[in-house]
């Protein structure tokens, strides 16, 4: 056996390396000894850990299964929020009697026939994630046209936003919509960021299948039926966007109508919005800030 030797304080405090006895493949532990007041040190160095090489389609595999379960884990909680619209806000409003129904349908829309729908979607999502390596694509192909039914909900925000807006003028009801709000299930949020969700859910649907599709090869079964679905639905929010755009022009010309001379009728069936500009005006020599309304026959 080897001896340490220990130098005196006046000398150059040294260093001392051991091979270790175990040794790996690609790297060589060692001990270092080193002498510093009065006392010996003795470390071992870690060796190189041998690196793991992980084999792509492996990695993309597992990165599959992760967005697939984020898919499924945030379906079920969408579907967990539409049932607080139903059964906390409708329910109670129409026990309490602080919304009347025309309120109701202004403000909730179709929200009955949007769970029905995510509730069906779920299920089917549910039975494929039985087997090892679920397949989604055809059960989103599917459904991709009954999103449809999101239209008159999504279109419908902004006037249900001005609905819940007018009815808390009303002192019960903005009581009950605060008491709604602060039932633990609601996880404080209120009523306003609940009916917005609807509209997040569809749009976040395409960004979930992209990202699976990343992950998916393309001689998978799933590849083409998920590139459909990503097609389809972005063509139902095409439409849903730009209808939503006409809406929201329609409800411009609502605004504006009162501040015209009488002989001029905005709203006419033939007369469309096409754009909104933000302009500024000089106004005796001063700036002001306006708007500029480019209809198909009018400016």
């Amino acid at each position: 056996m080897s001896r340490l030797s220990i130098v005196s304080d006046n000398k150059k405090t040294p260093e001392f390396h051991r091979k270790s006895s175990k040794r790996s493949t690609n790297s060589q532990s060692s001990i270092i000894v080193k002498r510093t007041d009065n006392l010996i040190e003795i470390k071992k160095t870690p060796s190189q850990a041998t690196p793991i090489i992980i084999n792509p389609k492996i990695q993309s595999a597992r990165q599959r299964r992760k967005l697939l379960d984020e898919l499924l884990e945030t379906e079920e909680a969408y579907i967990e929020d539409l049932d607080i619209i139903i059964s906390l806000y409708i329910a109670n409003a129409r026990k309490q009697n602080v919304l009347n129904e025309n309120e109701i349908q202004i403000i909730f829309s179709n929200i009955e026939a949007i769970k029905n729908l995510n509730s069906q979607l779920y299920n089917d999502l549910a039975i494929q994630f039985q087997f090892n390596h679920p397949v989604i694509g055809q059960v989103f192909l599917k459904m991709a046209e009954y999103f449809k039914i999101y239209e008159a909900f999504c279109v419908n925000h902004d006037v249900a936003t001005a609905a819940i807006a007018g009815a808390r003028k009303r002192s019960e009801a903005n009581r009950f919509f605060d008491q709604i709000k602060s039932i633990p299930r609601c996880r404080s949020l209120d009523c306003e960021s609940y009916i917005i969700k609807p509209f997040q859910r569809l749009c976040k649907y395409p960004l979930l299948l992209k990202e699976i599709l990343k992950e998916t090869p393309t001689d998978h079964e799933d590849f083409t039926h998920i590139k459909l679905a990503i097609e389809k639905i972005d063509s139902v929010l095409a439409t849903i966007n730009k209808k939503k755009q006409e809406s929201e022009f329609r409800t411009k010309l609502f605004e504006l109508q009162p501040f015209l001379p009488n002989d001029i009728e905005l709203l006419l069936p033939s007369r469309i919005l096409l754009d909104l500009y933000e302009v500024n005006l000089l106004d005796r020599g001063k700036a002001k800030k306006g708007e500029l309304f480019l209809f198909n026959d009018l400016i």
